[in-house]
């Protein structure tokens, strides 16, 4: 596992614990820091001493090695023999002795005995010789002395002894001579001394660790029992109960600062506690207030929009009754205009009448006589006729403003229930949430305003249309009359015509043809006033359904506005 996440790992887990174990992780901690410090030391305490004897036992044998060096260098000069140097040098080195009773030992290269102390392994061959362990300690001394020199270690009963002990040895090899010196030092003492100041310092750790529990659990009982008191408090505050009192507050350290604070959160939670309270008294007073508010308001805008409503109802009801007598005037135009164009249409049988009687005049001054006043006839039914439609077409005109001004009273109704639906949008802004539905009412209302003032303005246009009917159905009635002036002046020419047919025959055709283009006109006018009635008619049809249409919106709109009081009463 990598450090790194050993450590989060760590780190997790301590956040969990309780203090008291916390601490006794620490007390863990700095006993495992003691034991790590205190091994260490006694390690390197052990090996300096392991190093101090390999160093003596390389000082004793390069003084050893120097001496025979400096013997066969004296047998070398001649001043001796080398066999002798040799016993010389064994002599010398016999002497040699350091330590409790620490010697000097010579192998040649084949494991035989050069010298020892105990003279009867003088000349053994010892080269398989193997310590309690196994280890060929003679062979492993001539194998390091011969390629150098070197340490090496084994186990060796003491003189007069026989239980095997640890021993390290140094050897150096004297080539010249097939020799390797070394000498070796017990060491036992060594780890006599180590396992006693192990248990030396086994006791002081024990009294340490003795101690830092004690203290640990001293600081511990400290910590843990004043937090139980805060930590006990805080769960009654968090179920609510504010009535605890808060212990500790007297400490100066970390504990006291905590159960302060912990003082202060109740104190405010009281604080809250109380705020809330009169908040909800104040939420109900206002809610009261704004139920009593929104109650005026809804009878206001009821007296209002009731007292509208009722004078658009009413001009709606007039408007339908005077569009339905409009139809009816329309109606009675038309029949009377039929009638008008079967006595045009009779003129002008009789204008050819005459024109044939004109041709057999002079055989016939009598009949010519009667057809005249046949035709004055005609034509004073037709200017009777006439006067008639003048008057059916005034009454129209007249109706058609009564219309008009029926309109503009609509029109400003609408303009004045839009005014209120706004006036109630901006009153349900001010309310807030509470007037969100009031919105989406005064926001219908003003829709139906909308509307209503759109179809006053199509009824307009068609009353429009309908004086522009009645203006050119004017026009045509006026014409007829000059037509049926022209028909008196021609009747009374040919009149004249006929006291004087003698002298004035020509005359009399040409008369009678004006009045057959006479007659022909009268018929097309009165083909144009029957189609401008027929015209006046549709446009009273579409007058009465829009007014209809209006009497609907107006019931709707009363609908919805008892709907949006009746939601604004609401509790």
């Amino acid at each position: 596992m990598p450090p790194a996440l050993s450590w989060i790992i760590g780190c997790t887990m301590l956040k969990n614990l309780p203090i008291a174990s916390r601490l006794l992780v620490i007390v863990a901690l700095a006993v495992v820091g003691m034991v790590l410090m205190g091994g260490a030391g006694l390690t390197l305490v052990r090996n300096s001493l392991f190093d101090e004897r390999e160093n003596m036992t390389r000082v004793v044998v390069d003084a050893s090695v120097s001496l025979i060096a400096s013997l066969h260098e004296r047998a070398r000069s001649g001043e001796m023999s080398e066999e002798e140097a040799k016993i010389r040098a064994v002599k010398q080195i016999k002497a040699v002795r350091f330590g409790a009773n620490d010697y000097v030992f010579i192998y040649d290269s084949t494991g035989t005995v050069i010298f020892l102390p105990d003279e009867k392994m003088i000349g053994q061959n010892r080269i398989d010789l193997k310590d309690s362990h196994g280890t060929p300690l003679i062979r492993n001394i001539v194998t390091i002395g011969m390629a150098g020199g070197g340490r090496t270690t084994y186990s060796y009963p003491k003189a007069g002894g026989t239980k095997p002990l640890p021993k390290i040895s140094y050897v150096k090899p004297y080539p010249a001579w097939d020799w390797v010196v070394g000498t070796g030092v017990y060491v036992d003492d060594i780890d006599d001394a180590f396992f006693r100041h192990l248990g030396l310092m086994s006791l002081v750790g024990a009294g340490t660790l003795l101690l830092t529990l004690g203290g640990a659990f001293l600081i511990g009982r400290g910590i843990t029992g004043p937090l139980g008191h805060v930590t006990g408090a805080m769960e009654r505050l968090a179920g609510g109960d504010l009535s605890i009192q808060i212990a500790e507050t007297d400490r100066k350290d970390e504990i006291g600062r905590l159960a302060r604070a912990l003082e202060t959160f109740r104190t405010n939670a009281r604080e809250i506690e109380r705020l809330k309270r009169e908040q909800e008294e104040s939420r109900e007073r206002a809610e009261s207030q704004r139920r009593a508010a929104m109650g005026a308001l809804a009878d206001r805008f009821q007296s209002s929009v009731a007292a509208i409503v009722g004078a658009v109802t009413d001009g709606a009801q007039r408007m339908r009754e005077a569009a339905s007598g409009l139809v009816r005037v329309a109606e009675t135009t038309g029949d009377q205009s039929a009638h008008v164009a079967a006595s045009s249409e009779q003129a002008s049988a009789n204008v050819q009448t005459v024109a044939a009687a004109t041709e057999e005049l002079a055989a016939s001054i009598a009949e010519i006589a009667r057809q005249i006043t046949q035709a004055n006839t005609i034509a004073g039914k037709a200017s009777e006729d006439m006067v008639q439609a003048q008057g059916i077409m005034s009454g129209l005109t007249e109706a058609a403003r009564r219309i008009g001004d029926v309109m503009d009273l609509i029109s400003g109704i609408a303009a004045q229930t839009n005014l209120l639906a706004l006036n109630a949008t901006i009153e349900a802004a001010r309310a807030g949430d509470a007037g969100k539905g009031f919105a989406v009412v005064a926001g219908e209302v003003k829709t139906l305003a909308t509307q209503t003032a759109h179809a006053t303005g199509d009824i307009s246009a068609q009353i429009g249309a309908i004086r522009e009917a009645s203006a050119s159905a004017a026009s045509a009635i006026e014409a007829i009359g000059t037509t049926l002036r022209d028909i008196n002046s021609t009747s009374s020419a040919i009149a004249s015509a006929v006291e004087e047919q003698g002298a004035t025959t020509r005359d009399i055709s040409r008369n009678v043809d004006q009045a057959a283009q006479g007659t022909l006109q009268v018929s097309q006018t009165i083909s144009n006033v029957r189609d401008n009635t027929w015209a006046t008619r549709q446009a009273a049809e579409d007058l009465r359904s829009a007014s209809e249409t209006l009497f609907e919106q107006i019931v709707r709109l009363r609908d919805e506005v008892d709907g949006f009081l009746s939601h604004v009463r609401a509790p």
